[in-house]
């Protein structure tokens, strides 16, 4: 039986935990506070066609 796991975030790094795992033949589960957006700091604009990079987060 593949083993169950549930990842918090559905940022970056919590996304692709998920899908690799699930590769690997994990049971995966991704658990999002926001309920209107996924890719944590990571957003995307849409302007006449073209993709932008939106409010991505601070750096420290």
């Amino acid at each position: 039986m593949a083993p169950s796991v549930i990842c918090i975030g559905a940022g970056p790094a919590g996304l692709t935990a998920a899908y690799l795992l699930g590769k690997q033949g994990a049971r995966t589960t991704v658990i999002e506070a926001d309920p209107d957006h996924v890719g944590g700091i990571s957003r995307t604009v849409t302007y006449k066609g073209f993709g932008f990079a939106h409010h991505c987060g601070s750096l420290r």
